[in-house]
């Protein structure tokens, strides 16, 4: 249960920190939001909270599975993670106005 777990939440972390780094770049920040483009800070802080949740997924997979099979893993899960942004961002674009929302609140 406990690798199960720790599996589903390094592939939460990957798709999350995708997530807020494509929301960094302006066509997407203006599909997300009404504003037309994102201040420099605010993707400042995009970017730096995408990082770092690819940062914490490293950790997540080098925790289930060690250094040799941990890191295979990661780097599986994180192209899945980046194709399922990518589809994500091309049909329902509106699902990451979450990711708006809470970011136009600061």
């Amino acid at each position: 249960m406990r690798d199960a777990l720790l599996l589903l939440f390094v592939f939460v972390t990957i798709y999350s920190g995708f997530a807020l780094l494509a929301s960094s770049q302006a066509r997407h920040w203006k599909r997300m939001t009404i504003e037309n483009s994102c201040s420099k800070h605010r993707v400042w802080i995009l970017r730096g909270c995408g990082y770092g949740l690819l940062g914490v997924s490293f950790t997540l997979a080098l925790l289930r599975g060690g250094a040799s099979f941990g890191s295979l893993m990661w780097a599986t899960m994180i192209s899945l993670g980046a194709i399922a942004v990518v589809f994500t961002l091309a049909w329902r674009p509106t699902w990451f106005r979450v990711i708006g929302k809470l970011f136009l609140s600061r």
